[in-house]
């Protein structure tokens, strides 16, 4: 582990070879979600500032590693927001308490960096499935005219919002009928994701509860 007093210091010499340690593999992981790669050195830059900024509260039950890519998922997901896209493959906190993990979850999520390194064929391939199994999903209660529970979906999965808040923008007088829309919703995508998994090699915790 580092010298966490000398980067508490800021002493340049320790901050340089952080910098050389994790930029290349901050930078591959954030292009991974944004596209122009301007950009995407731009946050990559970014999270070492806020790296250096934040030292002073660095928590020591995190290694480096975990402290660096933390902050750069962050600078990816605050990214996302601001072009209007919703990060649904990550299980970064946010305002909302009931937050809809099942995605992260499903698609593996950020993962460690070196799971990153190593398993991106298999996370871009699980993430296409994901969003295939979604859009049938989304198709199947628009063709039904099943347009409330359709807006549920989108104000779990992607707003977050709580059920409380959700039954009260769709008038619906029990939250608990949200809950129940999102558990049907998470066990038809279930179903779809193993039908698209006829090997049983992407999605093995989902064949483990079938």
């Amino acid at each position: 582990m580092e010298d966490v007093a000398r980067l508490k210091a800021l002493d340049g010499d320790t901050w340089s070879r952080i910098e050389r340690e994790y930029f290349q593999r901050i930078f591959f992981y954030v292009r991974r979600f944004v596209a122009d790669f301007q950009r995407a050195e731009d946050l990559t830059q970014e999270t070492f500032l806020a790296a250096i900024r934040a030292i002073q509260s660095y928590d020591p039950a995190y290694n480096m590693e975990q402290y660096i890519f933390g902050i750069a998922h962050n600078k990816v997901i605050d990214h996302l927001r601001q072009q209007g896209r919703s990060p649904i493959v990550f299980g970064a906190a946010g305002e909302d308490e009931d937050r809809a993990d099942f995605f992260q979850e499903i698609a593996g999520g950020p993962g460690t960096p070196s799971q990153i390194l190593v398993g991106d064929e298999d996370y871009l391939r699980r993430r296409k499935i994901l969003i295939e199994a979604l859009r049938a999903l989304v198709e199947e209660h628009w063709q039904k005219g099943e347009f409330q529970k359709l807006k549920a979906v989108e104000l779990v999965f992607l707003k977050r919002f709580k059920h409380a808040r959700i039954a009260a923008l769709l008038g619906i007088a029990d939250e608990k009928a949200i809950a129940g829309i999102k558990f049907r919703a998470i066990r038809s995508l279930k179903q779809r994701l193993r039908d698209r998994d006829p090997n049983r090699t992407l999605f093995e915790d989902l064949w483990k509860e079938a």
